[in-house]
């Protein structure tokens, strides 16, 4: 078992207040029912209910209101909204997927294909000339509506600036490693096989006191902190931020202290 404390004192973001918004959602509802418990993942359901609050609150209409219109008017609503918001695509996909979903768990079916076409790359107010890197504020809101594998995957992508396209649809060959110029090298590392070789080699750096974390990474200090582990096997349900402790261990594998 391994237990480690590296801070004393976790800071917390201060908010702005918030404007409150319109109750959209009924979740004594059978729209709500059907809606809520056809979905697999409680993280796509809270992402799914985030969009669809956006969208509804835009039009002051609630969820059970929206479905009773006709599908003609429940297509004009949709296909204003998609035309007229200047939000990223990404964010019009995940608006759409959203209520076609609360739609077709409700029986209103839509011409989805002619829909998806008004999805199309709007120039938003965080676009500019040249590219940046997510700051941590920003990384951390896109990691609350993901998975255990998005928010792997992202992490890597934000960590080492890969992009997708880079072989990202090809079978991993764990035993080879890949060269994209003078910067950019990959090493598939599988976790199944090596998340305990791993865990023991960031509980050496730590112990023999080589790693040092500034205090502005308050999260990862709080998941070292929690960090429990049971033969060198990592409880991730016990463990804050988990995910962050992963990205962590897999960022020293290079680096084998004895």
């Amino acid at each position: 078992m391994h237990r480690i404390d590296l801070t004393n004192k976790i800071t917390s973001k201060k908010t702005g207040p918030r404007t409150k918004s319109m109750q959209v959602l009924n979740e004594q509802s059978n729209v709500y029912f059907n809606f809520a418990n056809s979905l697999d993942s409680g993280r796509t359901r809270q992402s799914y209910e985030f969009c669809i609050q956006k969208f509804l609150n835009h039009y002051h209409i609630d969820l059970e209101t929206l479905l009773k219109l006709p599908q003609q008017d429940i297509s004009n609503l949709l296909i204003k909204y998609l035309v007229e918001m200047k939000i990223s695509k990404s964010y019009k996909n995940q608006i759409f997927s959203a209520i076609r979903h609360a739609c077709e768990m409700n029986d209103v079916i839509l011409n989805w294909k002619k829909l998806k076409k008004f999805i199309k790359s709007e120039k938003t107010g965080n676009q500019s000339s040249k590219d940046r890197g997510y700051t941590h504020e920003e990384i951390q809101k896109i990691l609350v509506f993901c998975d255990q594998r998005i928010r792997t995957a992202f992490l890597l992508l934000a960590s080492t600036g890969m992009r997708i396209k880079i072989r990202w649809n090809e079978s991993l060959n764990w035993e080879s490693k890949s060269s994209f110029g003078d910067n950019i090298k990959i090493r598939p590392v599988n976790f199944s096989t090596e998340h305990k070789n791993m865990l023991s080699n960031l509980h050496t750096v730590i112990s023999k006191r080589y790693l040092a974390i500034d205090s502005k990474h308050d999260k990862l200090l709080t998941s070292l902190r929690t960090a429990y582990a049971e033969e060198l096997n990592l409880k991730k349900e016990q463990t804050s931020y988990s995910d962050l402790l992963d990205a962590l261990r897999l960022a020293l594998k290079g680096y084998n202290i004895e």
